[in-house]
């Protein structure tokens, strides 16, 4: 009597195994980090980058454990990791220098929550600093001085590594500003120079 078995390689049924185990596992990680963030991460946005970039990781890792299990030789295991950690370089490049960008935010501390800074064209004050992007209540703009327009800017964090911050309160909590004075022509310029009390 013969035994018949829907699959005749033993392996290829060890590898299905082992694979259907990664995803079931991936897919396990994946809610439980869901519903961490959920409790933890108090803006939407931030709750949104952080799924997003925990979801990518996880597919990362099932994928690279996919391929260490269907790929026999090292070599090409080598070379498909290559390729594909270069892939998940290139597609999440900005959100990797928006993250570094916040870690080297919380280090050197170019500026904190309430001082003015300037950013390339975005004036304004900071609101918040999360780990991947500035909340900056906007001034000037179309509004003369420095009145808010009532926007709210949310500068990626990237920004620290490639342009110049302008911090107008880091050392000293008063801003400067001056107050132009126009004088018709003929007015007594002298009397007005002067000081009254």
């Amino acid at each position: 009597m013969t035994d018949y078995y829907i699959f005749e390689d033993r392996s290829l049924l060890d590898a299905l195994l082992v694979s259907l185990i990664v995803i079931f596992l991936a897919y396990i990680i994946n809610s439980i980090a869901d519903s961490l963030i959920l409790r933890r991460v108090s803006t939407s946005k931030d709750r949104y980058t952080m799924r997003k970039a925990i979801s990518i990781l996880v597919t990362v890792f099932a994928l690279a454990s996919l391929f260490a299990i269907w790929v026999e030789r090292t070599t090409t295991l080598l070379i498909a990791y290559g390729i594909l950690s270069a892939g998940v370089a290139i597609a999440l490049q900005d959100l990797l220098r928006s993250l570094a960008g916040g870690i080297l935010i919380i280090i050197s501390r170019p500026f904190k929550a309430g001082d003015r800074i300037q950013v390339g064209e975005c004036t304004g004050d900071v609101l918040d600093i999360g780990s991947f992007s500035t909340s900056v209540m906007e001034i000037r703009e179309w509004v003369d001085a420095d009145q808010y327009t009532g926007r709210i800017l949310h500068i990626p964090n990237s920004f620290v590594l490639n342009q110049t911050i302008k911090n107008y309160t880091k050392d000293y909590s008063f801003i400067w500003d001056e107050i132009r004075i126009l004088l018709i022509y003929g007015s007594n310029w002298k009397k007005s120079r002067r000081d009254n009390p």
